[in-house]
């Protein structure tokens, strides 16, 4: 009798103690994808993911989910604002980091603002002809109206189109309403694989022209989420000093092509400013940055 009242009483110890743990898993909201075309949200979740899983000692368990609100018209920072989601992951701006709370570890050590072009396919040859920034003015950008890089071309004297929908951009190119769609250089080849197996089009990432301009994406959280912010912050910070943040970057799907960086040598740089750059911007750690990119890279206009 002893021995059933001590297996049953450890049996409900253990149940309780799964209970408990299974209350101090904390959920941290973040957006959905914004469509079968953004292949970026993956390298989101994993960025999310590393900061978490390094502070399981001192912060506790955490996952991820999904809000069920989907981006719309851009208004990623009103979601963040309302609390539909927990962390925004984003490039900065003035207006961003006076709104909200940025974490300032730039998460791609500055990919954002390497940019390379989604064009139609037939167009290869006139964008092979672009020796200047001049030339590349008379073209039509496409960009989201809501992204700080709109603000930057147009600020650089390049000629844009703003369009709220991110999906909407593709179709733009493709139906000959803009020349060209400056994405990421992590972003650009898997976006137009998944477009055209999906559209039967014929879009192509060309690489040989690249816009360069200091963005770095951010974790942000609303004003006030100290805590969130802190344990982001740890987070990265550990992944960034033990090497598994740059040895992430190095082998994950959406980025492993980018290596070595020497085969970015010699491709045609067209230089631009930033002037909503906010001054907090850690630009001189070169730790936080891809420092052998801009070395290794040759022209520069």
């Amino acid at each position: 009798m002893p021995y059933i009242f001590l297996l049953s009483l450890c049996l409900w110890l253990c149940c309780l103690g799964s209970l408990v743990m299974a209350a101090e898993i904390k959920d941290v909201r973040i957006l959905p994808r914004q469509s079968n075309i953004d292949q970026a949200h993956m390298m989101n979740i994993a960025l999310v993911d590393l900061a978490l899983k390094k502070t399981i000692s001192s912060h506790g368990l955490s996952r991820i989910t999904f809000t069920d609100e989907h981006l719309r018209s851009g208004h990623i920072m009103q979601l963040l604002n309302s609390q539909h989601i927990d962390i925004a992951i984003t490039g900065t701006s003035k207006y961003r980091e006076d709104e909200f709370l940025p974490v300032r570890l730039p998460l791609l050590r500055g990919l954002l603002g390497i940019r390379a072009f989604i064009i139609r396919k037939k167009d290869h040859d006139k964008f092979t002809q672009i020796s200047n920034k001049t030339q590349l003015g008379k073209l039509m950008a496409c960009q989201k109206s809501s992204w700080p890089d709109a603000d930057i071309l147009e600020e650089n004297g390049l000629k844009l189109y703003r369009t709220e929908t991110f999906t909407s951009i593709f179709n733009m190119i493709d139906n000959e309403k803009c020349d060209y769609f400056p994405r990421g250089i992590h972003e650009g080849f898997a976006e137009v694989t998944a477009y055209n197996k999906k559209n039967n089009s014929n879009l192509e990432f060309f690489h040989e022209i690249l816009l360069v301009y200091p963005l770095p994406m951010y974790f942000f959280v609303k004003k006030g989420n100290t805590g969130l912010a802190k344990q982001l912050e740890q987070g990265m910070r550990e992944a960034i000093r033990d090497g598994s943040h740059l040895k992430m970057l190095k082998n994950h799907r959406l980025t492993s092509h980018l290596f070595p960086l020497s085969q970015w040598n010699n491709k045609l740089i067209f230089q631009l400013e930033n002037s909503d750059l906010p001054p907090l911007t850690p630009v001189n750690n070169p730790e936080l940055w891809w420092s052998e990119f801009y070395k290794n890279t040759a022209k520069r206009h």
